[in-house]
């Protein structure tokens, strides 16, 4: 987002004779823009008008609609120079009430991560009884209700969280005050805590 801030949401893409408007997931890479330029290219070659045309038309293709990639012409005419491409970004929103029930199984699959896996392991070779393992929660990490969740308060799952074994309790904080910090009990409970007070 600070990338495409930068630029004004628009980039100038050379060889390109329509004007496109492009929407990107929020944990696109930045790389991925020369990928995109490149496919928005081969679209116009073959003349379609819309990315989900592309479908099975080249592996860059591929790639940019397995990442959620959208892209539609918004003219047909040649434009003077090098046409724009607008490149925004993926709304955030949905529906908040399943947060809670969300939360566990999308941190169980945050938990088998490789990296979270190695960290886990160090708590584990430590030797100490209590093993805490604190987050810090970026908004793409989980979907928009769990986030929701963990962010501004709501309902916990009642059901006892199941960590890891090198974990006795994991502490995940999203940074907003509302929703304080929420504490995974290994075996016993998802908790509430409000340390900003």
């Amino acid at each position: 987002m600070n990338v495409l801030d930068r630029h004004g949401y628009k980039r100038s893409v050379p060889g390109l004779s329509g004007s496109w408007i492009t929407q990107v997931p929020r944990d696109f890479h930045p790389g991925n823009l020369r990928l995109l330029d490149e496919v928005l290219r081969h679209c116009e070659n073959l003349g379609l008008t819309n990315l989900r045309q592309a479908e099975n038309t080249s592996p860059a293709a591929e790639e940019l609609l397995d990442l959620g990639v959208r892209a539609t012409t918004t003219t047909s005419k040649p434009a003077t120079g090098d046409a724009t491409v607008w490149v925004v970004t993926a709304p955030v929103g949905g529906f908040v009430d399943t947060g809670g029930l969300e939360l566990p199984r999308q941190v169980d699959t945050a938990l088998l991560d490789e990296k979270m896996q190695g960290k886990i392991d160090k708590l584990a070779a430590s030797g100490c009884e209590e093993r805490h393992l604190f987050l810090s929660v970026r908004p793409q990490a989980l979907t928009f209700a769990a986030y929701d969740n963990l962010s501004f308060g709501g309902k916990l799952s009642s059901e006892p969280p199941q960590l890891p074994s090198g974990l006795s309790q994991l502490w995940l904080a999203s940074g907003w005050q509302q929703g304080g910090v929420v504490r995974a009990i290994a075996g016993r409970q998802w908790r509430r805590e409000h340390p900003f007070d």
